[in-house]
């Protein structure tokens, strides 16, 4: 759930759900909001008297403002008790996330004798908002360094109803002589510097990922990492 106060959160639902109320009142005048107001205006039409050439153009402009004036509240009496919000909720949750493995592709993904295996967080943008400056963090691996985390991994933006495939993890497994890695790399940004930031894990662990936006809107998922032996490569699940 979010990591908000009370008071800010309701504050920024509301926010949401007003936005949305105008703006789908506003869509909806040049959309469905046109049937009752094409209806108002031939039935107001049909019901007058017939007048002369000059007051007719007069009225018709007249009843073309009370329809469309008409449609529009009906749109935002619409929009604002029905579909502003569940948008405004979805905006305030806007994270879907899951986790899955895969075999590693790209450069690294083969190479001679060694196949290469990792761990993708997919994040789905599930509001109508174009999410900016998404990062992805790792905030905790049972035995590792605590210092280590947040360990960041990447930051992107993210259009309404679009996905991102973030690799948190990997694993290679190679031919003999060579043998597989004893242990699950993490991802994160490496460096010049002695070691490199290169970071391991344990070949069983757990993996706790925050997505996050500047406003601390945020969604954390755990999950199982484990190398499987048998089949020689890299699985995880999610973690209720």
């Amino acid at each position: 759930m979010l990591k908000l106060d009370h008071w800010r959160w309701a504050k920024q639902f509301c926010s949401y759900w007003i936005k949305f109320a105008f703006s789908g009142a506003n869509s909806a005048v040049f959309g469905w909001a046109t049937i009752p107001t094409a209806a108002i205006f031939v039935a107001m039409h049909l019901t007058r008297d017939q007048p002369n050439s000059s007051s007719q153009w007069t009225a018709t402009l007249v009843y073309t403002l009370y329809g469309a004036g008409l449609g529009w509240l009906i749109g935002f009496l619409v929009n604002l008790f029905f579909l502003a919000p569940l948008k405004a909720f979805k905006s305030m949750n806007p994270f879907a996330v899951s986790i899955r493995d895969d075999i590693l592709f790209g450069e690294f993904g083969h190479y001679k004798d060694t196949t290469g295996y990792n761990v993708i967080v997919t994040i789905k943008n599930a509001s109508p908002v174009y999410l900016l400056d998404c990062h992805v963090h790792i905030i905790d691996i049972p035995g590792t360094q605590i210092s280590s985390y947040p360990r960041y991994v990447t930051r992107f933006d993210l259009p309404p109803g679009e996905t991102k495939y973030v690799t948190i993890a990997y694993w290679f497994t190679r031919e003999a002589p060579n043998t597989d890695d004893k242990e699950i790399g993490i991802c994160g940004p490496v460096s010049a510097s002695f070691g490199g930031n290169i970071m391991k894990a344990p070949p069983d662990t757990t993996l706790t990922v925050r997505v996050r936006l500047p406003d601390s809107r945020s969604k954390e998922i755990r999950s199982h990492v484990w190398i499987d032996p048998h089949e020689r490569r890299l699985r995880a699940e999610l973690l209720k």
